[in-house]
């Protein structure tokens, strides 16, 4: 429950073009910063599997393939129950929140096995 002071809270009303950018941005940053970590592990796992041969290179690639396949599909239902979660979480339902979570839980580690 939020309990905040409406006068403690600072309004802003700057909506130029610069001040949603500088937004953008700081948002932005820890993205760059995960999508350079990833392509440091991958570029690290060629060149430490590269050196075994061509045959294990291309086995490693089609494992990553086929993870990453099923990756996307998992995070496609995660993605799918948040706005529901919320609403309901928002709504002060929280009661419906749960079957959304339990059944796209289930599924998500039902694929990983």
């Amino acid at each position: 429950m939020l309990t905040a002071n409406a006068s403690s809270i600072p309004l802003t009303t700057d909506n130029s073009w610069r001040t949603h950018y500088r937004a953008s941005f700081h948002l932005g940053v820890p993205f760059v910063g995960a999508q350079l970590a990833q392509l440091a592990i991958n570029t690290t796992d060629v060149l430490m599997v590269g050196k075994l041969g061509a045959t294990e290179l291309a086995a490693i690639i089609l494992a990553t393939q086929m993870y990453f396949t099923v990756y996307i599909f998992g995070s496609g239902f995660a993605n799918a129950v948040v706005p529901m979660a919320a609403q309901a979480v928002g709504g002060a339902t929280r009661s419906r929140c749960a079957a959304p979570c339990a059944w796209a839980c289930g599924s998500s580690c039902s694929m990983a096995c």
